[in-house]
């Protein structure tokens, strides 16, 4: 059996099943589809390591393949979510002329901010959260060590929370 007739077998006995195990920790269609689709890529690089496809310890590799997959998915998804802590941003009620809602004017405030800051804080955060790329990743592309990226990133959060508050403390005022 080559490579290919390989992945072919893999994904016709264990697509659903992964999808399942996906959907059960994520508790969202599509990003247990992203689940997958990711521990395929993860399977295909690691593919020398599976002679049969329909043993148990293919098996085992598989589901633990899919379950990490998925973890890290789901770490990563809540790392951003966590970038602004919504309980700040829930309370702001805003009216304006033109119907926008409360959420397009928090982005709006968000991507305000996010412009403000200096470019070697805005571009991290941008190239993480827009473009999906690790720390590590980025730290390759600018040439920097993985410490100072990290670093940046952290700085740049941390500025871009404080200003995102400072703004929307100062739309409450107006508003009041």
């Amino acid at each position: 059996m080559n490579n290919r007739e390989i992945i072919e077998e893999i994904y016709k006995l264990y697509e659903q099943k992964m999808f399942y195990i996906a959907f059960s920790i994520l508790k969202d269609e599509s990003a247990a589809e992203d689940a997958v689709q990711d521990a395929f890529i993860k399977l295909i690089n690691n593919i020398s390591r599976i002679k049969n496809p329909d043993s148990d310890r293919t098996k085992a590799y598989i589901i633990t393949t899919i379950k990490n997959t998925t973890i890290d998915l789901y770490r990563k998804r809540k790392r951003d979510l966590e970038l602004f802590d919504d309980n700040c941003l829930d309370d702001v009620t805003y009216h304006t002329d033109n119907g926008s809602s409360d959420i397009d004017i928090k982005n709006l405030i968000i991507q305000e901010e996010l412009n403000k800051l200096p470019y070697k804080y805005k571009e991290i955060i941008l190239l993480h959260i827009e473009k999906k790329l690790s720390v590590q990743d980025i730290a390759k592309i600018q040439g920097i060590s993985y410490n100072a990226a990290r670093k940046r990133y952290e700085r740049g959060i941390k500025a871009l929370r404080k200003n995102v508050l400072s703004a929307i403390n100062s739309q409450k005022t107006k508003i009041l």
